[in-house]
């Protein structure tokens, strides 16, 4: 494939719409890694991500919660 021609598709492929967070996706665990080691990575991962954006999508700005039952 000719460069020009990778670069056509790149530009185009960047104007597809991107999946959200609201679409779902899935993380799976290592080989042999247990749920507790999965479920503190996840935390370590988005606690990190938080730290570095300033943001939280669990508590976007403006968002109402209910009350807990």
């Amino acid at each position: 494939m000719e460069k020009k021609h990778l670069i056509l598709w790149v530009a185009l492929a960047s104007l597809l719409p991107v999946p959200t967070m609201g679409t779902g996706f899935f993380i799976y665990p290592n080989e042999g890694q247990s749920r507790d080691q999965q479920d503190l990575d996840e935390a370590q991962c988005r606690r990190w991500a938080i730290e570095q954006s300033g943001f939280d999508p669990m508590n976007p700005p403006g968002a109402s919660r209910p009350p807990p039952q």
